[in-house]
C-alpha cells in the first residue's frame, strides 16, 4: 500500500523539478506610465507615454501603449497615478487563467516600481 502512495509523490517531484527555473532578466530601462484602472480579474491597466512606444515594443514584441500589469498591487495604485517602473516581457508560465478575461490588452510584468508625486 505504501508504494502506491510514494510512487505518485515521486512523479510529482520529478515533474516539479523538470520545470524551467531560468531567471527572466528585467530590462534596466525605466519608464514613466499612468495607471488607467483595475480591469478583469484585478489586473491593473497601465498606459505608457507615446515617446516610449519603440522601447516598450522592443521589450514586449507588441506595439501597444496599454498593457495589463502583472505583479502590480492594485491596493498601492489608483487611476491617474504616475509611476516609474522597470518592465519585462511576460513569459508563458505567468499568464493568468481568468474566466472573464478577454484578449483586450497584452500583459507585461512590472519588475521595479516607484510611485511618482
Amino acid at each position: 500500500m505504501r508504494k502506491y502512495i510514494i510512487f505518485p509523490l515521486l512523479l510529482l517531484l520529478a515533474a516539479a523539478c523538470n520545470e524551467s527555473d531560468e531567471p527572466v532578466e528585467a530590462d534596466s530601462e525605466q519608464f514613466e506610465l499612468t495607471v488607467v484602472g483595475v480591469e478583469f480579474c484585478n489586473l491593473v491597466l497601465i498606459e505608457f507615454r507615446e515617446e516610449d512606444l519603440a522601447a516598450v515594443t522592443q521589450i514586449t514584441g507588441t506595439e501597444s501603449l496599454r498593457y495589463h500589469a502583472l505583479k502590480l498591487n492594485k491596493i498601492l495604485v489608483h487611476p491617474g497615478q504616475k509611476l516609474l517602473v522597470g518592465v519585462r516581457k511576460m513569459n508563458e508560465q505567468e499568464w493568468l487563467v481568468c474566466p472573464t478575461f478577454a484578449p483586450t490588452y497584452p500583459g507585461i510584468v512590472i519588475s521595479s516600481l516607484q510611485i511618482l508625486p
